[in-house]
């Protein structure tokens, strides 16, 4: 379930009680999100790429190793 934490005070109470008690974990991207919706049980995934992990490469040099047309 997709939620925007800054929904009216009825839709985040809603939201806590189904993230607190109905569900065994909840996902958040970040700690001020689990924190705005006063979750008990959230576990926060970061969104973004890690750059130090992940970085670009050429594409004209990636399309002549996978055998792409240029």
């Amino acid at each position: 379930m997709s939620i925007d934490t800054y929904q009216s005070k009825l839709m985040k109470l809603t939201m806590r009680y189904f993230a607190n008690y109905r569900l065994s974990k909840t996902i958040v991207k970040s700690e001020d999100m689990k924190i705005r919706l006063g979750l008990n049980n959230g576990i926060i995934i970061p969104n973004g790429v890690d750059l130090n992990l992940f970085r670009s490469l050429d594409k004209k040099e990636c399309r002549q190793k996978l055998g792409w047309e240029l």
